[in-house]
C-alpha cells in the first residue's frame, strides 16, 4: 500500500487541538445554538483545518534524488567483469534504465573517480561505508567486508567472474616436532607449493581443493616457509613464512669434548642470548665450563630456560667448575643443587687497601683515580666471598684504619666502602699497616685467617723475615695485590711465600678488579680435592659407577635439593638435583665420562614448554590465539594472560571461559610470542609473515551479501537478471502549514459571515 502524500509532524497535537474543537460543537449543540447549514459547515471545516495546523501538516511529492552506485576496487575483486567500464556502464543501463544516480568506487577508502584502468585501489581491508542519505545503493563487489550497521536498501549485484574465481592460497604454516607443515587451498588448475627449510628443500604438486602437506624440517633453519608458483591474480596469498619452535629439542653439549651421539656440540662462547633460541634445547650439559667461559647474558639465558621454559640443565664438575670456575655469586651457583661456599663461615678474611697520598694520582684517561679503582677492586673481593665468611676491610696510609667491625660478606656487600672520611693522603707505612694486620688476625682465634693487602709498596720494610714468623706463627697466609714495584716489594714478595700466601702483580688500574679476584681463588681454600673417592648411589639415582673418581669438587648440598649419590661411607653428596621454577638441574662434583653425563641428561630432558597449557593458533581475519588450562578450575584465580613480543611489548587475553582467554592478532610480519601467565612463561608460539586479510578469501561471498540485502530491504541480483530493479521512490515533505492557516481562516471568516446574514 502506498504511504498517504500528506502526513503530520506532530500528530498529538493535531489530536489535542480536534478534540477541542469536538467539544465546542457538542457544547453549541446541547445549547441549542442555531446556526444556518452553510455557515456550521464552515465552521467545522476551519476548526478541522486549525487542529490540522497545530499538527504541523507536510505533503510529500517525488523527489529526484539520485541511487548510488558503488563499485568495490579492492584487490580481491580483480578479474571481476564489472571493473572493465564498458561492461560495467552496459549493466548500470540494464538495472536503472536511465534513472539518475551517481557512482561511487572504494576498497579501504572511498573515491569519485576510478584508478586507472585494471588498477587496484589501495588498502588492506575493504571498508563498506555508504552515504547514509542515499534512497538505494546498487553494490558491485564480492562481499568480502564487514557488514555496516545501518545502510539504505542494497541491491547487491552477483558478478559471475568472481562467483567462480580460481585462486590457490596458503593458509597456515607451523614448524613443529621436526615438521613443516602447510595448510594450502586450490580452487581451479593444479599447483605447485615450494617449500623453504626443508632437508632437503622439496616441491609438491597439489590438484585438490585443500591439501595439508609435509615435509622434514633442516635442523639447522631457524626460519620455514611455503610459496606456490603463480597461477592466479592474487599472488599475495601464494606465500608464507615463519620462525621455528620445534616441539623435538635436541641435547645440547658444552664441553671441550667431543658430544655423545644426538647431542649437538655448542661452544660455551657461542651460547645464545635470544631467549627464543633455548627452545631448541631438550637438556643443556655444561661440562666443566668455568662461569667466565659463558658470555654476559648467556649464564641469565639459562636461568629463564630452567625456570621458565621449563628446560633441563646438567652442570658437571673437574678443574674448572664450581668454585674453582668462579661459579660464586653468579647464575650459575644459583641454578646448582649443590653450593659452591660452604653453609657455615670456614675463613675469616683481612682486606686492607693502600690509601697513601700516591693513590690519589689519576689512573689514565676517565677522570678517575687510582683510589677509586682501588675501591672498586676491594669490592670486587668482597662481592666473591663466601657470604656468611666474615670480613673486615680497612685502609692504611701513615697508620692503619678499619672502616667497620667484622661481619658476613654478605652484611659488608650492602654497607657503603669506604666511610666518607677515608680519602688518600700521607705517606705509606708498611710495617705499621703488617704488624695491625697481625694483631687482628690474633684476635680471629682458630678460623684460618686470609690477609689480603693491596699496595704499590712505596716503603721498605724493616723485617720481613720476623713479620712471616710472626704471621705464620698465627696461621696467617698474605696474599698481595701489588700495584706497583716501590721499594717493599721484595719483602712483601718474601712475607707472601713465607706465610703459604701469594703475590700478583697488576699495574694496569683497569684491571685491579680481576686481578683482586684471582687473588681471592688463590687465597680460598682448594675446592679441588685430588684424593680417590668411591661414589654410592640412591635408589633415586639408580646404577652409578662405582670406581674411584679424582678430582672431585667439594660442594654442599642446598636445603631444597635432593642427594643422588655421595662419597661411600662419608655422606658427602656428589650428584644431587633439584627444581629451579618449571624445570630440573643435576648437578655432578666430579668429571664424569661424557656417556655417563649423557645418561643424567636423557634423565632429565624435556621439551622447554609447560604442559598444563594448550596454545591453540588459528587463521581468523588475521591470527586468532586462545590460551586455556587443562583444568579451568586451576584458573579461577588468574586475571593477566598476555603475549609478549621479543621486543617486550604486551598483547592482553581477554578472557572468554571459564580458562579460556583469547585475541586476535593482525596479519603482518613474522612474530615470536611469549605465553605469559600471572607473570610466568608457560609457552612460544610463532605467528607467521602473511598476507593482509583483504586475502583470506577471494571470490563473492553470497551468503554476506544477502544478509546484507536482507537486512536493509534490498535484493540480491543474479547475473541473468536483465529488467530495471525497483527501486525506493524517494519522496521529499513539503511544510503546508501556512495554506491550511489561510484556508482556516478563511472557512471561519465565511462561517462568520453565513451566521449574520442568516
Amino acid at each position: 500500500m502506498p504511504p498517504m502524500p500528506l502526513d503530520l509532524a506532530h500528530p498529538i497535537l493535531a489530536a489535542v487541538a480536534l478534540a477541542m474543537a469536538a467539544a465546542l460543537a457538542i457544547v453549541a449543540r446541547r445549547r441549542g445554538i442555531a446556526l444556518p447549514t452553510g455557515a456550521m459547515a464552515a465552521g467545522l471545516l476551519g476548526a478541522l483545518l486549525i487542529a490540522l495546523v497545530a499538527g504541523g501538516p507536510r505533503w510529500r511529492m517525488p523527489d529526484r534524488a539520485v541511487a548510488v552506485v558503488m563499485v568495490d576496487l579492492s584487490a580481491s575483486t580483480r578479474g571481476a567483469q564489472y571493473r572493465d567500464p564498458a561492461n560495467l556502464r552496459r549493466r548500470i543501463g540494464e538495472l536503472l534504465d536511465g534513472a539518475p544516480h551517481r557512482i561511487v568506487y572504494f576498497a579501504a577508502t572511498h573515491v569519485d573517480s576510478p584508478p586507472a584502468a585494471g588498477a587496484d585501489l589501495p588498502g588492506d581491508q575493504t571498508l563498506f561505508d555508504p552515504p547514509a542519505d542515499a534512497p538505494a545503493v546498487v553494490l558491485f563487489s564480492d562481499g568480502r567486508f564487514d557488514l555496516p550497521a545501518a545502510a539504505p536498501p542494497v541491491f547487491a549485484v552477483i558478478d559471475p567472474a568472481l562467483t567462480n574465481a580460481a585462486d590457490g592460497a596458503v593458509r597456515d604454516l607451523d614448524a613443529n616436532a621436526g615438521r613443516i607443515v602447510a595448510d594450502i587451498a586450490i580452487d581451479g588448475a593444479a599447483r605447485t607449493a615450494r617449500f623453504a627449510g626443508a632437508a632437503p628443500d622439496e616441491s609438491r604438486t597439489i590438484d585438490s581443493p585443500g591439501a595439508r602437506l609435509s615435509a622434514a624440517l633442516d635442523l639447522d633453519a631457524d626460519r620455514v616457509g611455503v610459496r606456490l608458483d603463480p597461477g592466479d591474480l592474487w599472488p599475495e596469498n601464494d606465500a608464507m613464512a615463519a620462525d621455528v619452535i620445534p616441539a623435538d629439542a635436541r641435547p645440547w653439549w658444552v664441553s671441550d669434548r667431543p658430544a655423545p651421539a644426538g647431542f649437538v656440540a655448542i661452544d660455551p662462547s657461542r651460547l645464545a642470548g635470544d631467549p627464543a633460541a633455548y627452545l631448541g634445547a631438550s637438556v643443556i650439559v655444561l661440562d666443566n665450563i668455568p662461569a667466565d667461559a659463558l658470555p654476559a647474558t648467556a649464564a641469565e639465558r639459562l636461568m629463564q630456560y630452567v625456570r621458565d621454559l621449563g628446560g633441563a640443565v646438567v652442570l658437571g664438575g673437574g678443574d674448572r667448575a664450581f668454585a674453582s670456575g668462579g661459579y660464586a655469586n653468579t647464575a650459575l651457583e644459583s641454578l646448582s643443587p649443590l653450593s659452591s661456599v660452604p653453609p657455615t663461615p670456614t675463613t675469616r678474611w683481612l682486606i686492607v687497601a693502600d690509601a697513601s697520598g700516591s693513590m690519589a694520582e689519576l689512573a689514565g684517561d676517565g677522570g678517575a683515580s687510582r683510589w677509586d679503582r682501588a675501591i672498586v677492586a676491594v669490592r670486587a673481593a668482597v662481592d666473591s666471598l663466601p657470604p656468611e665468611d666474615p670480613v673486615r676491610v680497612g685502609s692504611f696510609a701513615r697508620d692503619s684504619t678499619w672502616w667497620a667491625p667484622t661481619q658476613p660478606a654478605r652484611l659488608v656487600r650492602r654497607a657503603p666502602l669506604p666511610p666518607p672520611t677515608i680519602v688518600p693522603t700521607g705517606p705509606t707505612n708498611l710495617d705499621a699497616a703488617l704488624e695491625d694486620l697481625s694483631a687482628a688476625a690474633a684476635a680471629a682465634g682458630d678460623m684460618p685467617t686470609r690477609c689480603l693487602l693491596l699496595t704499590d709498596a712505596q716503603a721498605p720494610v724493616s723485617d720481613p723475615a720476623g713479620v712471616a714468623e710472626r704471621l705464620d706463627a698465627k696461621g696467617v697466609h698474605l696474599h698481595v695485590l701489588l700495584i706497583g714495584d716501590g721499594p717493599g716489594a721484595a719483602a712483601l714478595r718474601l712475607i707472601a711465600g713465607s706465610t703459604g700466601g701469594s703475590l700478583v702483580p697488576q699495574s694496569d688500574p683497569a684491571r685491579w678488579a680481576d686481578a683482586m679476584g684471582e687473588l681471592v681463588r688463590a687465597a680460598s681454600a682448594n675446592p679441588l680435592r685430588t684424593d680417590p673417592v668411591a661414589l654410592e648411589s640412591t635408589p633415586r639415582l639408580g646404577a652409578w659407577p662405582t670406581a674411584p673418581v679424582a678430582p672431585w669438587n667439594r660442594l654442599w648440598l642446598k636445603p631444597e635439593a635432593t642427594a643422588l649419590a655421595d662419597v661411600a661411607g662419608e655422606g658427602t653428596v656428589m650428584i644431587a638435583e633439584h627444581r629451579v621454577g618449571v624445570g630440573r638441574v643435576i648437578a655432578i662434583a666430579h668429571r664424569a665420562a661424557a656417556g655417563d653425563l649423557a645418561k643424567l641428561a636423557r634423565r632429565v630432558e624435556r621439551a622447554p614448554r609447560d604442559p598444563r597449557f594448550t596454545v591453540i593458533r588459528r587463521r581468523d581475519r588475521g591470527w586468532r590465539i586462545l590460551v586455556e588450562s587443562t583444568d579451568p578450575a586451576d584458573w579461577n584465580d588468574v586475571h593477566a594472560v598476555v603475549l609478549r613480543a621479543i621486543d617486550g611489548t604486551d598483547t592482553l587475553l581477554p578472557r572468554v571461559g571459564p580458562g579460556r582467554f583469547a585475541v586476535t592478532l593482525p596479519a603482518g610480519g613474522a612474530r615470536l610470542l611469549r605465553v605469559i601467565v600471572e607473570g610466568r612463561l608457560v609457552d612460544w608460539i610463532a605467528i607467521p609473515r602473511s598476507y593482509p586479510i583483504e586475502f583470506d578469501a577471494v571470490g563473492t561471498d553470497v551468503k554476506s551479501l544477502a544478509e546484507l540485502a536482507a537486512r536493509t530491504g534490498g535484493a540480491v541480483v543474479g547475473p541473468d537478471f536483465r529488467r530495471p530493479l525497483k527501486l525506493p521512490r524517494p519522496t521529499r515533505a513539503v511544510d503546508v502549514t501556512p495554506p491550511a492557516a489561510l484556508l482556516a481562516a478563511l472557512s471561519l471568516a465565511g462561517a462568520l459571515a453565513l451566521w449574520r446574514r442568516g
